[in-house]
């Protein structure tokens, strides 16, 4: 009789020189695991380590799937950021993790920090403040990157507080992106003036689409702790059909995200763009070169059926979360 080979467990590790506060992590991530049947396949512990060269190849050797690292180290705040880009510099591209930082102190500079290294290391997922007691929210992300659920394994400061309503932030969205769908609305058509007065924007369209990115987490915050992880059945009716909102948002995500996003791809293009670059006309020319002519229309049609979705889903979410918050 041939023995099955032993299920191979996936390693979570807590790298914290804090021990207690670490064990009462471990401890509510068990209970966690247990109560959705994930026990069985996961290795959860605590770690502390020298310095960040040992850290790194203790590391290599766990193959962790997850690392939670406290961001004070060795008696300086920032040592948990300076580990884990010594650790992508060293390990991660042969042996790649998704990273949370953990910790206190976590101010503007030091998340702009985590998203820097989210730039690097798509697998940082970024930052959890232990000033705000966000435990609870650092463990349900940790069970939904496990569950491979698609808005949990996304970069976003889990204690950044959402001051702005469901409204405000929908509002900033399309208010930002609403130059661009006009523009690639008159690109359609052969207008030559389709950029005018978009030139800033166009030229500065990853910041821009960055920043949208921005109020789409804070959005999803919102609903993240709206709800109970793993009890949440809530749908929206569209068209007389009911229709999860974890897949609403995840469609949201999508066109913001996705590399084959008509937006993602403009903002692509946008990237290699001639630096000198000043006119409307000379956009219009260059976006004519890099899509070619014969595929502008297919390409602006579209972008514009993706973007009314996008509008769409973002009122279904409005409607959904004006109503529950």
């Amino acid at each position: 009789m041939t023995e099955q080979a032993p299920v191979q467990k996936l390693n979570i590790v807590f790298i914290y020189e804090d021990t207690e506060k670490a064990q009462a992590l471990i401890d509510g991530l068990s209970k966690k695991l247990n109560d959705y049947g994930l026990t069985g396949s996961v290795n959860v512990m605590a770690k502390s380590f020298r310095n960040k060269v040992i850290a790194a190849l203790n590391l290599k050797q766990l193959k962790p799937a997850i690392v939670v690292i406290q961001s004070k180290m060795w008696n300086n705040q920032v040592e948990g950021f300076e580990m884990l880009e010594y650790c992508h510099k060293t390990i991660t591209q042969e042996n790649p993790f998704y990273s949370i930082i953990h910790g206190a102190g976590l101010d503007e500079t030091r998340k702009q920090w985590s998203l820097k290294i989210h730039h690097i290391d798509s697998y940082h997922l970024g930052t959890c403040s232990i000033e705000r007691g966000a435990d609870e929210l650092l463990l349900t992300k940790i069970v939904g990157i496990l569950m491979q659920i698609e808005d949990y394994v996304m970069f976003h400061h889990l204690e950044t507080p959402t001051l702005n309503t469901a409204k405000d932030l929908i509002k900033a969205i399309l208010e930002t992106l609403s130059p661009l769908k006009l523009a690639i609305t008159k690109f359609q058509t052969g207008e030559g003036s389709a950029f005018i007065g978009t030139e800033k924007f166009m030229l500065t369209l990853d910041q821009e689409i960055t920043a949208v990115r921005t109020y789409y987490n804070e959005l999803f915050n919102l609903e993240i702790e709206r709800r109970q992880f793993g009890k949440s059945n809530a749908t929206v009716q569209i068209s007389r059909t009911d229709v999860s909102l974890d897949r609403v948002f995840s469609d949201v995500s999508i066109f913001l995200t996705e590399a084959r996003s008509p937006l993602v791809q403009l903002s692509t293009m946008m990237k290699t763009i001639d630096p000198h670059t000043k006119h409307f006309y000379e956009i219009y020319q260059y976006l004519e070169t890099r899509i070619g002519d014969s595929r502008i229309i297919n390409f602006c049609r579209d972008f514009l059926t993706q973007y009314a979705h996008f509008e769409a889903n973002l009122g279904h979410i409005e409607r959904f979360l004006g109503e529950k918050v």
